[in-house]
């Protein structure tokens, strides 16, 4: 029957003053959100917004979100799984405390890693590629494509700003408060998104070809300090300068190899044999060879090629 029918709208409303109590303690007590509660009665989102309008009840909008999540994922910090997840989030993730918003933007040839993080959370949201308006300037150029995972959800968004996650993170982020048993899996998460495991051809004075190797984090001011003191507890030492695109993000790296061979154990050591993005797995895994292979010596190791700009 056509909405805008006289009877169609008389039965409507008929129908919502019938389950005015129902309506109102399902939305205001219970949370339920209103497309949960249309689906209930059978009628429109857009009918049960007016009707709730009309009562005088604020309406939150971030409670029009239609797909499902395990919001309680993030309550606690307590595995590897979740602290690797917590680690791209801060990397490439970002959250709206407005909106209640969470999402993760990655280049479309990780998509795979998206798909890892829905199967983590439990979640039926879809993930989508997008041409990148320009927003998303650390994942690729302006007008390429960017593949995106996001979801709307008020609890989750709470429990994750209480390790450290903030909106407009990225000239603020700090060091996650979580426990140090954790920290290597966030970090594999955070250099997924915001690091570098390269491995270079060079020639030495007898234009001989060896392999180099280079580990790079990137990061705000903050982030990188307790990093560096995180590492330097194993004896791993990095070299900083600022980068040239943002006067408030820096570079931190190793290119000693032992040093690059140490982290990356340690990164992989917790990972379950999945969770991780899989292409610089890859690179750890012929770094991994190489070294096993070719042992270092002491007196050729290559040293770090920023000088320090961190007091």
């Amino acid at each position: 029957m056509n909405s805008q029918n006289p009877e169609y709208r008389k039965q409507l409303n008929d129908l919502l003053n019938k389950n005015e109590n129902f309506i109102i303690d399902s939305y205001v007590n219970k949370n339920i959100p209103i497309s949960v509660i249309s689906k209930q009665l059978n009628v429109k989102r857009y009918m049960l917004w007016t009707f709730l309008k009309r009562k005088n009840i604020n309406i939150r909008q971030y409670m029009a979100n239609k797909y499902s999540v395990d919001e309680s994922y993030f309550e606690k910090i307590d595995t590897h799984e979740k602290s690797y997840w917590l680690g791209i989030l801060f990397s490439d993730g970002y959250i709206d405390e407005k909106t209640y918003t969470i999402g993760v933007s990655l280049h479309p040839r990780d998509k795979e890693l998206l798909e890892k993080f829905k199967k983590c959370l439990k979640s039926d949201a879809p993930i989508k590629i997008y041409k990148n308006s320009g927003y998303e300037k650390s994942i690729s150029r302006k007008n390429l494509e960017i593949s995106r995972f996001r979801f709307k959800n008020k609890k989750m968004v709470k429990d994750l700003t209480q390790f450290g996650l903030k909106q407009n993170k990225s000239l603020t982020l700090e060091f996650p408060k979580i426990e140090e048993k954790f920290i290597y899996s966030f970090m594999r998460g955070y250099i997924d998104g915001d690091g570098c495991i390269c491995i270079y051809n060079r020639k030495d004075r007898k234009n001989q070809i060896y392999k180099s190797f280079c580990l790079v984090v990137i990061g705000a001011e903050k982030f990188i300090k307790s990093m560096l003191e995180f590492f330097k507890k194993d004896g791993v030492e990095f070299s900083v300068r600022k980068a040239a695109h943002c006067e408030h993000t820096y570079h931190a790296a190793t290119s000693n190899k032992d040093n690059v061979m140490k982290i990356l154990d340690k990164l992989y050591e917790n990972d379950e044999g999945w969770i991780h993005m899989e292409r610089k797995y890859q690179k750890y895994l012929q770094i991994k060879e190489f070294h096993k292979n070719n042992p270092v010596n002491p007196k050729m190791v290559t040293s770090n090629h920023y000088s320090s700009v961190l007091n």
